[in-house]
């Protein structure tokens, strides 16, 4: 979450974070921290359901809080991207395998397709993707390697180090 937030903050009017534990570890970080709006731990949807009504700003930044590597303007070339091509959702890519990352800029307006996906229990990032019609900008690999066992943090100390990996 450290990287993240140094990341967001300079891009970012505000940093808010959706979380259903850890909420006091993450207020050193963030400007707020709601708790998902639809609860059982739903995934990142649950996130985006909360800040659909949440959010202030016509564009929001979204981004799941192990992407460690995310360059310092992600977010630029998320915007750049969508309005360069008219898009409402840009995700990043991973240019290597093709996998969306949760890692977005979305007009405010489309969060709320996230408690409708939720309410008929589709809950991956894919399908909110694909209900917005999101377009996509192409990231190396090593910017999108999120951390979510063991193995990972250990890949992710040898990306730290320059150490070869297999992703």
């Amino acid at each position: 979450m450290q990287h993240v937030a140094r990341v967001l903050g300079p891009q970012t009017v505000r940093l808010s974070v959706a979380a259903n534990r850890s909420r006091s570890a993450y207020q050193k970080y963030a400007t707020e921290v709601l708790p998902d709006a639809i609860g059982g731990f739903a995934g990142p949807l649950a996130g985006l359901a909360t800040f659909a009504s949440a959010a202030q700003s016509s564009w929001v930044a979204i981004v799941a809080c192990d992407l460690i590597f995310l360059p310092d303007d992600w977010v630029e070339r998320l915007l750049s991207s969508a309005h360069t091509y008219n898009q409402n959702v840009v995700c990043a890519t991973d240019k290597t395998s093709g996998k969306h990352a949760v890692c977005a800029v979305a007009r405010r307006e489309c969060l709320a397709t996230a408690a409708t996906l939720l309410k008929t229990g589709r809950h991956r990032w894919a399908d909110w993707l694909a209900s917005n019609q999101a377009g996509s900008e192409l990231f190396a690999s090593k910017e999108l390697f999120n951390i979510n066992s063991h193995d990972d943090a250990k890949k992710a100390e040898a990306l730290l180090f320059n150490k070869t990996v297999t992703y």
